[in-house]
């Protein structure tokens, strides 16, 4: 027998909720869609299901959450893993930071830290923004354009609860 599509639903949201509150941001959720045919297509076709965005799975994974998130608002995570591909592929990093910061105007929550990166994020408005929380780091030389909230996100703001910004500087020779 099937169980009914708001009860999957429900299944599916608890797996995904479960691993958000414990800090994995990570797409293990998902294992749970190859159940059975049935949950695979309900899941499949669930926007709010696909929210969640993380650097993990690379540019294509990216790309295609966001396609099937269908204009929900996002929330995007951008902590690297230790040991990740990515952090000796330089160029899949950046161009997979600048697919998610691309669609900054959709997100409630953006995580994580950023180095020069944070300029890939062109004037996002912010009317669904509810949680800003990143590091900004310096990595070498001192930022020739420093990072400003208002610079880079447009909006009245009015949606967000919770604002975190760190400064992570280098003090080699201090």
């Amino acid at each position: 027998s099937h169980l009914p599509e708001e009860m999957l639903l429900k299944i599916f949201r608890h797996a995904d909720d479960f691993q958000l509150e414990n800090r994995r941001k990570s797409h293990k959720w998902m294992k749970i869609l190859h159940v059975c045919h049935q949950w695979y297509t309900t899941g499949l076709n669930c926007p709010t299901l696909w929210t969640m965005v993380t650097l993990v799975g690379g540019v294509e994974c990216a790309r295609e959450m966001l396609r099937r998130s269908c204009g929900q608002p996002l929330d995007i995570f951008l902590a690297l893993r230790k040991g990740s591909r990515l952090e000796t592929h330089p160029d899949e990093y950046i161009a997979l930071l600048k697919v998610l910061l691309a669609e900054c105007s959709r997100a409630r929550r953006i995580t994580g830290p950023l180095g020069e990166e944070w300029s890939y994020i062109e004037n996002a408005a912010t009317d669904v923004l509810e949680e800003l929380r990143l590091k900004i780091l310096e990595v070498s030389e001192p930022s020739t354009r420093p990072f400003a909230v208002n610079q880079v996100f447009s909006g009245d703001f009015s949606a967000l609860r919770s604002l975190h910004l760190t400064l992570a500087c280098n003090m080699d020779g201090v």
